[in-house]
């Protein structure tokens, strides 16, 4: 009987519903899986005859469009937030990911079996539940950045200030420029400290120096010693000569004792002059080292800023870079993105809920139709098995007639067999005494010819050449007409 076009439980109306219905049911009825043959079957009496199921496979269809739509949005919102990424680029990027996700979500469903068992469920929850997060959180995302933009745009200015104060801070000890600074600094305190020896004096001076004084002491000493002698009226000449020469020999020695101090004060400071200017010319390498480490350090910082603000400005890499820093560090993002998380998630689980748990008239209707193409598929296999166990029989069964009919003529067979090889053996034999004796006589004719060859080659060195040449043909006639006759005779 045919469906009334005025059923009383349809939501639309047939001549209201226009083109787009039957095409927006069989949608919804291939992303629920189910066929559309199925859902719109009616009754004899023009209802439908499932329509909890109906019902149930729509709203799942909806659901998995809705998925497909929403995740298709958000990878197209992230696909676009990329610099790089044209606006055509995004949106067929959206809409390659909504497919996807449609594909992804209707097999989800499709593989649910709502009357498996307790333990096969619980199985197939856990896994189809691992991809509803993994979906879920594709959705979070575009969702919490749109929401968070001018806070992450004022995180991502905060983190690109941070990179660039450590840039300038890391950037003179990439140039090398703290080691240099440290040996610049102890080439100034050498310098430093060189200046403060030639203003000063060498460690042995002092002692010389002492020495000097002591000499002088002693000089003094005999000069009054000699002064007296001299004032005395009562002085030997012979001492007064005596003190004098000494007097003298103590200032020469003392003289030297100077010399030796003006000398050791002029080589300390010649010493010290010198390591002065090596320590200067030392002082300019380093510090010309230090100015160009400085420049270089200017250079790599300004050459490392721009891609440190490229980088602040770089859209998606950006905005997932101060998300991930917020949910390291903010509990405030931590709580909104999970609440964006779980909300999702949950939106994600409700078709995997709703197929688990509910099992319908158009579900014992789909499980009645696999248990008969099992059935059957089955009874082809055992057909199939049959016919091949059966041909296979047979073959068995003419293997064994052939095996029998040999077995029976084995006897006569090989009597034929052996009779045959003896008649040919026999031949064999006849044939090889009938050929015997032409050999031979071939054979005698050849050595004889052979013989009347070499007869000729000395007959052409021997003046008699001419009357010898016709005798040896004759021979030879002679002899082909005997081998003749003796083969005529032997045929």
């Amino acid at each position: 009987m045919e469906p009334t076009p005025h059923a009383p439980d349809s939501p639309i109306h047939p001549q209201r519903a226009g083109r787009w219905w039957p095409t927006a049911q069989a949608l919804l009825a291939t992303s629920a899986g189910v066929g559309i043959d199925v859902l719109e079957e009616r009754g004899s009496d023009g209802r439908w005859r499932y329509p909890r199921g109906r019902q149930k496979y729509y709203g799942l269809g909806a659901l998995v469009l809705f998925f497909a739509i929403f995740s298709g949005f958000g990878m197209g919102h992230m696909v676009s937030a990329m610099g790089a990424m044209p606006f055509i680029g995004a949106v067929i990027a959206g809409l390659v990911w909504a497919v996807f996700q449609w594909c992804l979500e209707r097999q989800m469903v499709l593989s649910i079996s709502p009357t498996a068992r307790w333990p096969l469920k619980c199985f197939g929850f856990t896994w189809r539940s691992m991809l509803a997060l993994l979906s879920a959180l594709t959705l979070v995302y575009p969702f919490f950045v749109a929401s968070n933009r001018a806070e992450i745009d004022v995180h991502t200015a905060h983190l690109t200030r941070d990179r660039l104060i450590r840039n300038a801070e890391t950037a003179p000890s990439a140039a090398g420029v703290p080691a240099l600074q440290q040996a610049l600094a102890t080439v100034r305190a050498d310098r430093a400290q060189v200046e403060l020896d030639l203003r000063g004096e060498p460690p042995q001076l002092a002692h010389l120096k002492q020495l000097a004084r002591a000499c002088w002491s002693r000089h003094a000493q005999l000069q009054r010693q000699l002064e007296g002698l001299r004032a005395s009226p009562d002085a030997a000449p012979e001492a007064v000569a005596t003190a004098q020469r000494q007097q003298q020999a103590q200032q020469l020695r003392c003289t030297q004792a100077d010399t030796a101090v003006g000398q050791r004060l002029q080589q300390w400071q010649d010493e010290k002059s010198a390591e002065k200017k090596h320590i200067d010319q030392r002082l300019s390498e380093v510090q010309a080292l230090t100015d160009t480490a400085w420049a270089n350090s200017r250079a790599l910082e300004a050459q490392t800023s721009g891609p440190i603000k490229a980088a602040g400005q770089s859209g998606f890499a950006a905005d997932f870079t101060a998300v991930a820093d917020w949910l390291r560090h903010d509990p405030n993002r931590q709580i909104q993105f999970l609440w964006w998380t779980v909300w999702f998630f949950i939106i994600e689980l409700v078709a995997i809920v709703v197929k688990f748990m509910s099992t319908t008239d158009v579900d014992y209707r789909l499980q009645a139709d696999e248990t008969w193409a099992k059935a059957h598929a089955d009874s082809e296999l055992t057909e199939k098995l049959q016919t091949l166990a059966g041909n296979a029989l047979a073959s068995r069964m003419q293997a064994q007639g052939v095996q029998a009919d040999l077995a029976e003529d084995a006897g006569a067979t090989w009597q034929l067999v052996a009779s045959e090889q003896r008649q040919h053996e026999q031949a064999l034999q006849r044939w090889q005494r009938d050929i015997s004796q032409p050999v031979a006589l071939l054979e005698a004719a050849l050595a004889n010819l052979q013989a009347i060859d070499r007869h000729q080659a000395r007959s052409r060195t021997d003046h008699n050449a001419a009357r010898t040449d016709p005798l040896v043909e004759l021979a030879r006639s002679e002899l082909m007409r005997a081998f003749e006759r003796t083969l005529a005779s032997k045929a």
